[in-house]
């Protein structure tokens, strides 16, 4: 999209204090922040700087199904970043402030918006922590590491025109998601539990790994998973296991280490295969796999189904 190509920004992890200028000249806020733009105003006179503005807001959601069915409130305790660009014009990014959501499904707190009359595009962007260590160049954002929930929403030709205005904005799932659910074949001996060891070997992070701001997207990059038993963590809830990371292909299939005890207290320790679905894991899908259990030391793998994102409790994260 070429009207935000040239924006370059940097985001550190603390946002309190800062003030956000508006975008003709290379410029860093306060309290460790810093912004950077250029060149992006370049169509456009500066009578921008001279008008009145009104304060934006945003009542945000986020969706949980790719069938676009089913959404819930945006998290308190949660930063977003939106981003505003005058819709007919190249070249023009006009803020981009940092919201706290202090009440699930309502944005406020450290960063509000304020723009002149007129039509707008919103962009956001959130890794749903309380923190934003993000950085775009040219209309991407590298640096991204498996196991971060990243989302993203637009609302496009919204205009501005009274004193007070609220816009609502849905954001997306864009990384990928797997999830695991034992069945229990045999009523006289189960899987019972899970250990927190059991992991997945999904292949590590690369600078291939790109996020479009435009789009929302991330790209997908083909790589070779791990099959050692120092893969990435699980998320655990009963006898569910899920993990989010960077959307990839491969022809290999991609393993997982279980380590369970059964309900014969039995531990049980199993490698599985993972087929990797056609086309490979894409950005902003959630793929449901059933491993049976039929007794012993035997587990089968099921088909892939692509399902609704499960929304799974998962540990806080922190991001370096």
């Amino acid at each position: 999209m070429n009207h935000i190509r040239n924006l370059r920004y940097s985001v550190s992890l603390l946002f309190s204090g800062c003030v956000l200028l508006f975008a003709t000249t290379l410029f860093t806020g306060c309290v460790n922040n810093e912004y950077i733009v250029d060149d992006i105003r370049t169509d456009q006179d500066n009578s921008y700087t001279d008008q009145k503005k009104y304060p934006v807001f945003f009542s945000p959601r986020i969706e949980t199904n790719f069938t676009k069915s089913n959404d819930i409130p945006f998290p308190a305790g949660k930063k977003a970043q939106i981003f505003a660009f005058v819709n007919d014009k190249y070249n023009t990014f006009l803020d981009a402030p940092v919201y706290d959501c202090k009440t699930a499904g309502t944005f406020a707190g450290t960063g509000i918006m304020y723009l002149p009359y007129g039509n707008y595009n919103f962009y956001g962007i959130s890794l749903l922590t309380d923190s934003l260590p993000l950085e775009f160049i040219s209309n991407e954002a590298t640096g991204l590491k498996n196991g971060i929930d990243y989302i993203w929403g637009s609302i496009t030709d919204q205009e501005i025109n009274s004193p007070t205005n609220t816009f609502p904005i849905t954001f997306y799932h864009k990384a990928s998601q797997v999830c695991f659910t034992i069945v229990n074949k045999e009523e006289t001996e189960g899987i019972k539990e899970i250990y927190d060891t059991s992991n997945i070997g999904v292949p590590p992070p690369t600078t291939d790994s790109k996020w479009s701001l435009s789009t929302g997207i991330i790209s997908q990059i083909t790589a070779t998973p791990s099959d050692t038993a120092s893969g990435s963590s699980l998320n655990i809830s009963g006898l569910t296991l899920s993990t989010i990371f960077l959307p990839y292909n491969s022809s290999d299939s991609c393993i997982v280490n279980l380590n369970c005890i059964t309900t014969n207290n039995t531990d049980l320790k199993a490698k599985v295969s993972v087929p990797i679905p056609s086309g490979g894991y894409v950005s902003g899908y959630s793929y449901n796999y059933d491993i049976t259990y039929t007794g012993g030391d035997s587990i089968v793998m099921g088909d892939v189904l692509v399902a609704p994102w499960k929304e799974i409790i998962e540990p806080d994260v922190t991001v370096p």
